[in-house]
């Protein structure tokens, strides 16, 4: 298709000019010719120098004008073509890393160049100064909403907030860990990908109904409903509350918020319960008709005038095995119930020698003795608070005595003996288990220092949550100590390396999006991106290469969510050339346990659902990708490549490598970052971010704008391969 003159860049424009005094030089030389032939028509002399001259001057000129047009375009058109550039970057970018056009240009602007300078640090200036105020005006604000979010994010319950295209607007962290999740819920994704979402749309439906057509609650209806679900897992049972959000005048519902719980363990818990109390009823009915039989054979054997012995003792042996029976049904239904208040219990991880430190600053706050610690490295699965109180009870009551004594608490792990506290107080202290008992009968709190209790409680109730006891033990020293076995645990799962201290985990800005019937007409800034970088064994997937490494991050609503990050080894099931690990440094031995590329694309692909792909030179990564079975999804899904939206900005002309980007928006990427998976995927994304105001400027406004942008600068890229 034609584009309008002024459409056309200023570059085009100087050549037209110049290629116009071209063709006039042709025009006027033609001409000349054209009479030089019309003389030796008519038969008139036209000498051989004439004609020389004619054609070496033709030359000549026009020789002249493309170099003059070269220089001109070089000190002119493209100098000026940067500054506009680097004054558009700072102007559109969501960063300003130019901070004046390229040396090599900047020498021919002449008064143009400290002109274009002033300019772009006026904006950097100004755009900092509003940047400060704008971040003194909302500090307050921020100060509340990271005590909201520390609030959110320790809560023990699951809290999940979604616009009512079921979108993710916020979750917390319990969440992830009910919906069996590690960091990849996904803020602007669908909580329908997580969870059942059968049972929510019904609990919704409920709440909605509730409500008047004035948009009130109609008197003595509720304004939540409870649902129960299945995780996405299809193993994890779990129970909610739904609650409508709504806008400030409370007329219309713009979202709903949902307060989440596991009761897997509960409902198990329950049935099993169940299951026993039905089990131990009929064997109790049983037994009971049993005895009711023996009863008879007794009676039988009394009516008898001559007294039957043999049917007597029959009897009786039948009424005591009935008798043990019936004892071994009450022991069971003991033991399950024991189990049962046990695992319905909190428990949780703690490291055992921080928890006996804290245990020991307690006991030295409040007997002012002499506590101290000695514990290996091992975690301890327990109730932390009535652990901490019975082990605090156990301390004083050792160190009461005139003077008071020190105590020392020992953790020790594994070996014959099992993991355990022991409690040894200073020699001399003599313990018994008649002590203990009495002790361990008291209410919490109660002893010579403290007298408050804690609920009644007892240190008794506290061992039979953790279905374990105590006993003492006497060395050959003389020294007593008090055992205490603990269950061992492993070591809870932590924050992630590759994220971020505060990771994003809310955008309500996501409620104002607007339904579109296509993904197409969608605004670029309003869609999710999953940006994302292959390391490889080499360039050729043809020829057998394979992914070695894949990494990706979320771009939701403009920014980057450092708390979504996908990174994965993968086992290629080839050698790994030495060429291509000096490049990004993944050795044989790194992958050898990894899973294979089918296993990490299939995670993948859940990671990267229902969002736009890009990559940097997508072509290459997407190559890789949809040669693999599993990953024929991601294949199906938008892909856009940063490379192209930036010629399409910049121009084809201009460096458009990742460094070159990166430096021109003045992202940093660490030495360690380089040629990594995540290192680059991180700093294409910052670099898709940036180009979002640039595009807008420049017509590319919907993801179908930034496609048609791609596909005609490619087209330029294999016409130029074809020349």
């Amino acid at each position: 298709m034609m584009r309008s003159p002024e459409s056309w860049s200023l570059r085009l424009r100087v050549f037209l000019f110049f290629a116009l005094l071209a063709v006039v030089v042709v025009v006027v030389d033609t001409a000349s010719w054209v009479l030089a032939g019309v003389r030796i028509a008519e038969g008139r002399p036209v000498g051989a120098t004439h004609v020389l001259f004619g054609l070496v001057s033709s030359l000549v000129v026009v020789g002249s004008i493309a170099w003059v047009w070269m220089k001109f375009d070089e000190h002119v058109a493209r100098a000026v073509q940067a500054a506009a550039a680097s004054l558009r970057t700072v102007v559109h970018a969501a960063s300003s890393g130019a901070t004046a056009p390229p040396a090599r240009f900047a020498r021919y602007l002449g008064p143009l160049n400290p002109a274009v300078r002033e300019a772009i640090d006026a904006l950097i200036a100004a755009r900092a100064q509003m940047d400060h105020a704008v971040a003194v005006a909302t500090n307050t604000a921020t100060i509340r909403t990271r005590r909201l979010e520390a609030v959110l994010q320790d809560l023990d319950q699951g809290v999940v907030i979604c616009n009512l295209n079921h979108e993710i607007l916020l979750y917390n962290r319990k969440a992830l860990e009910i919906l069996h999740v590690t960091g990849e819920i996904g803020l602007g994704r669908s909580l329908f990908s997580l969870i059942d979402g059968r049972p929510i749309s019904q609990a919704l439906s409920r709440v909605r109904a509730r409500f008047g057509r004035d948009g009130a609650l109609a008197a003595g209806n509720r304004a939540y409903s409870i649902f129960v679900g299945t995780g996405a897992d299809g193993e994890t049972t779990i129970k909610g509350r739904v609650s409508l959000t709504l806008t400030d005048g409370g007329r219309e519902p713009i979202g709903y918020a949902i307060a989440l719980e596991d009761v897997t363990a509960e409902l198990s818990a329950g049935i099993q319960r169940d299951r026993h109390l039905h089990r131990a009823t009929e064997e109790i009915r049983q037994r009971i008709a049993s005895v009711f039989l023996v009863g008879e054979l007794l009676v039988q054997a009394q009516d008898h005038a001559s007294g039957d012995a043999e049917l007597s003792a029959t009897a009786r042996q039948a009424f005591a095995d009935e008798r043990q029976h019936l004892t071994e049904i009450l022991d069971r239904m003991e033991r399950a119930s024991s189990d049962l208040l046990a695992s319905a219990w909190p428990m949780g991880e703690v490291f055992a020698p921080l928890f006996l430190e804290q245990i020991a600053d307690r006991v030295r706050e409040e007997a002012g003795v002499d506590c101290t610690v000695e514990a290996e490295s091992f975690w301890i699965r327990c109730d932390p608070g009535s652990l901490t109180d019975l082990l605090d009870h156990l301390a004083l009551r050792l160190a009461e005595h005139d003077p008071p004594r020190g105590v020392r608490l020992v953790g020790a792990a594994g070996g014959d003996l099992g993991h355990h506290i022991d409690l040894v107080p200073d020699a001399g202290t003599v313990v018994t288990m008649r002590d203990l008992d009495a002790w361990l009968d008291e209410p919490l709190g109660a002893t010579a220092t403290a007298t408050a209790t804690v609920g009644g409680i007892t240190g008794r109730d506290i061992l039979f949550r953790h279905k374990t006891n105590l006993w003492p033990i006497t060395g050959q020293d003389g020294t007593v100590r008090v055992r205490v076995p603990v269950t061992q645990s492993e070591a809870p799962a932590t924050v992630r390396a590759d994220l971020e201290a505060r990771p994003e985990f809310y955008d309500f800005d996501l409620t104002a999006r607007v339904p579109h019937a296509r993904i197409d007409d969608r605004p670029l800034d309003d869609l999710s991106y999953v940006v994302f970088d292959c390391e490889t064994t080499g360039l050729e997937p043809s020829r057998g290469d394979r992914v070695v490494s894949l990494a990706g991050v979320r771009v939701v609503n403009g920014r980057r969510l450092r708390g979504e990050v996908f990174q994965a080894l993968v086992n290629p099931g080839r050698h790994i050339p030495s060429a291509s690990t000096r490049i990004h440094g993944i050795t044989d031995a790194m992958v050898a346990g990894a899973d294979s590329v089918e296993r990490v694309l299939t995670r993948f692909t859940a990671f990267a659902d229902g969002a736009v792909l890009v990559a940097h030179n997508a072509a290459f990564d997407m190559s890789f990708v949809a040669q693999e079975a599993a990953g024929a999804t991601l294949a199906a899904q938008p892909v856009i490549d940063t490379v192209l939206l930036a010629a399409h900005v910049f121009g084809a002309d201009q460096p458009l490598t990742l460094d070159s980007l990166a430096e021109r928006f003045g992202i940093t990427i660490e030495e360690a970052d380089r040629h990594t998976a995540l290192g680059d995927a991180v700093a294409t994304a910052d670099v898709l971010i940036n180009l979002f105001g640039l595009l807008k400027a420049a017509g590319v406004s919907t993801l179908r704008d930034a496609v048609e942008a791609s596909e005609l600068q490619a087209a330029i890229r294999r016409r130029q391969r074809a020349y």
